[in-house]
């Protein structure tokens, strides 16, 4: 397979008054050097083949990443990057415009450059997709253990696995993978019991310093052909890998297990039990994957490995108790209490495990996005902020804890201090985590489509957290998407809301809408998920709706007692004074909310604040706030626009689809 070039062969040229240097990624200027990474260099290089030409996104994916599709996010980043090395080296102007829905073009006037475009070889990567259409079950165990192989490839080609072990080669670790034992009575299943095994077998086999036995000898030992303390002596190993598989019914049940061969002694355990469908074949064999390899990273004491596993620790309960509290998080949407004790727990057992000192950060992060009352919000932020920065001491070079930590800066008002960790997080590592965090870090600085691309590779990457896809809906309501919202909504609610809170987010997204159907009766809704003094304000301003001024005054007149009775009642109180034609009391509201809590920033983007935005008292907002500092740095959102170098626009709109 052919690769994308580290440089690009062409001369060296000038844009925007900085020297550009590709064979060496570099930006010059009087004495000033940047160095850009190779894909930002070729991106440039890519556009200064045509300067002035709009290049599609599709385009410039496929010309600098060689990728069909996932490459949007890389993309996004690298023109961040690209604005940012240009900006520090001392550049004239910008750079490079983004044109919306379109895609970028370079605007910065070159010398020296060649009038023909460069040449990429770019290559199509590895996909994690394929089309998993045929209904045989045979072939559905086929593809399934072709799945696991590809995800536990994925995690030990990351490069973050094991490291080499400073043991010499005959204390190396050293593990016999037997065939795992089919539990079902077709013939399908022993297929893909067997396949499971050999998968597994192969990608450990390509660890440095892990031994692991070969197909031919440890598939002699399946079904209880010999004891353990046998199977280690004949092979010479000193741990077996064993599992079962059993299907039934339209599920797969897969339980693994690490033992000691010599004494029989349970290292590590898991069972994975899951709906077999087509969609979700990927989410199962990278759950799988990441247990094992964590797992094996921890009985075999090497100290670097993939920190999606949630390694970092020698204490294999520890371990476990982390698994359960992602298990807990996968089907709520936020921390559940039980997830939090069970990472608790984990950090109880090793006080040294950076990922769950993270995971417990997160947690008082979301905590604190629920409060209302200002000290209270002060308070959990204030230890979020230290757990996250004790997770990112302990394990500088994991992606998670500063992910988390970014998430505290902005909170703070940092944007572009969070935003420089959020980059090295990513650069770390994408997962999950990482990428939602920087999603929702994304929604509230009002870049909204990034958003969306973040929260997608999210979910692609674990399917079964439904958590995730649920943020979707609410970004394509702030795109004056409704229908999109809807339809998404009605999929997911059940799933993951409660029914209060599934109906609050159905009068989110019908408050959003030019002409919202039963808007009153979608108000029981903040009734019923309120406190009593707040429930009977809510139903005394519905009963005012039909005449929308004396509605606005009736909330004028009576939001600040209730101010911090609710968490969320400024982002109601705001939505409403902007459905009620009163821009100016959307924006006192909005004004101090965000004194005391920058978190629910993300409600100014919805369709109902437009006439908010577009008030100069807006503009003042935002740059209290530090959010433009940001957006001169980095990228303007989809409702704003700079007006030469000192001022700008936040009065664009987009067409509301009902």
């Amino acid at each position: 397979m052919s690769e994308t070039p580290e440089t690009i062969e062409r001369g060296p040229f000038s844009a925007g008054g900085v020297e550009v240097w590709p064979d060496r990624n570099l930006l010059a200027r009087n004495g000033s050097e940047i160095r850009l990474e190779p894909k930002v260099m070729a991106l440039l290089c890519v556009l200064a083949g045509a300067p002035g030409r709009v290049f599609s996104r599709e385009e410039l994916i496929e010309a600098v990443w060689g990728v069909e599709f996932g490459g949007d996010e890389s993309l996004s980043r690298a023109a961040s990057l690209l604005r940012k090395g240009f900006k520090d080296a001392g550049g004239e102007g910008e750079i490079l415009e983004t044109v919306p829905k379109r895609g970028y073009r370079l605007v910065a006037p070159l010398s020296g450059a060649d009038e023909k475009a460069p040449a990429l070889q770019g290559a199509p990567a590895l996909s994690s997709e394929a089309g998993f259409n045929n209904p045989v079950d045979r072939m559905r165990w086929v593809m399934i253990a072709g799945a696991l192989a590809v995800a536990l490839i994925v995690i030990v080609g990351a490069g973050r696995l094991f490291s080499p072990a400073p043991a010499p080669a005959s204390a190396a670790p050293s593990v016999a993978v037997i065939p795992f034992t089919n539990l079902t009575a077709e013939d399908e299943g022993a297929y893909f019991a067997l396949g499971v095994s050999d998968e597994i077998r192969a990608t450990l086999s390509r660890i440095p310093d892990l031994r692991v036995s070969g197909r031919i000898s440890s598939q002699n030992y399946g079904d209880g052909a010999a004891s353990l303390a046998e199977i280690g002596e004949a092979l010479d190993v000193g741990y077996v890998l064993d599992g079962t598989v059993r299907s039934n019914s339209g599920r797969v049940r897969i339980a693994a297990e690490l033992l000691e061969a010599r004494t029989g002694f349970e290292i590590w355990s898991q069972s994975y039990d899951h709906e077999l469908t087509a969609e979700n074949l990927f989410a199962i064999q990278g759950d799988i994957a990441r247990s094992v390899a964590g797992a094996l990273s921890i009985a075999f004491d090497v100290k670097q490995f993939n920190e999606v596993a949630g390694g970092g620790t020698d204490n294999l309960e520890a371990y476990d108790q982390f698994l359960r509290g992602l298990a807990a998080m996968r089907n709520t949407f936020g921390v559940d209490p039980q997830a939090a004790a069970y990472f608790r727990r984990a950090a109880e057992l090793d006080p040294d495990y950076g990922a769950a000192w993270a995971q417990l950060a997160l947690a008082k992060g979301i905590e604190s996005f629920g409060a209302g009352e200002t000290v209270e919000i002060r308070r959990l932020q204030k230890e979020g902020r230290d757990m996250a920065l004790r997770a990112v001491e302990i394990d500088p070079n994991a992606a998670s804890p500063r992910a988390v930590l970014a998430s505290f800066i902005w909170a703070a008002g940092d944007w572009i201090g969070a935003a420089e960790e959020y980059e090295r997080a990513l650069e770390l590592g994408q997962n999950n985590l990482t990428l939602t965090n920087y999603g929702m870090f994304l929604l509230r600085a009002g870049r909204l489509e990034e958003a969306l691309v973040a929260f997608r590779r999210a979910a692609e990457l674990d399917p079964l957290s439904a958590s995730t896809r649920a943020l979707e809906p609410f970004v394509w309501q702030m795109l004056g998407r409704s229908e999109e919202a809807d339809a998404l909504m009605e999929e997911l609610g059940p799933a993951i809301f409660t029914p209060p809170m599934q109906a609050y987010s159905q009068w989110q997204i019908t408050i959003n809408k030019t002409e919202p159907d039963n808007l009153r009766e979608k108000f029981e809704a903040l009734e019923a998920i309120t406190p009593p003094e707040t429930a009977a304000f809510y139903r005394a301003l519905s009963e005012k709706l039909d005449d929308e001024a004396a509605a606005a005054v009736f909330l004028g007149e009576n939001y600040q007692r209730l101010f911090e009775t609710y968490p969320t009642a400024a982002e109601d109180m705001a939505q409403i004074a902007g459905y009620l034609g009163d821009a100016e009391l959307a924006l006192d509201i909005t004004r101090r909310e965000a004194e005391r809590n920058l978190t629910r920033m993300y409600y100014l983007w919805r369709p109902v604040m437009a006439d908010m935005r577009a008030l100069d008292g807006f503009k003042d907002l935002v740059r209290d706030i530090g959010l433009v500092d940001y957006w001169r740095a980095y990228e303007w959102p989809e409702y704003c626009r700079p007006r030469g170098a000192d001022d700008f626009d936040c009065g664009y709109t987009r067409p509301i689809v009902r």
